[in-house]
């Protein structure tokens, strides 16, 4: 099993930074990605189009087990708990 986190945010955006927190106190500096959707990355603009996100800050926890991926997207500030509680179901 495999979880990823994946952040999009604005980098002086405060609730980006209060998320950007949460999820460092959770998960560690390394335990998510963050991708600034005002990037001119084409690799962060193609994660944008792929998650269709407008947004910020939103997020998306994708668990992938074997050949099946699940996907959990939120916009605006989530707590810890309540992505531990999608992880957890996930399973």
């Amino acid at each position: 099993m495999h979880i990823e986190i994946i952040l999009f945010g604005i980098e002086d955006c405060p609730d980006c930074l209060k998320q950007k927190s949460i999820l460092e106190e959770e998960f560690g500096d390394g335990g998510y990605k963050f991708v600034d959707i005002e990037s001119d990355s084409v690799s962060d603009l193609m994660l944008i189009s792929k998650f269709e996100i407008d947004s910020a800050p939103s997020i998306v926890i994708i668990k992938k087990e074997g050949e099946a991926e699940r996907k959990f997207r939120h916009v605006g500030i989530i707590s810890a708990s309540k992505m531990q509680q999608f992880i957890e179901r996930i399973k």
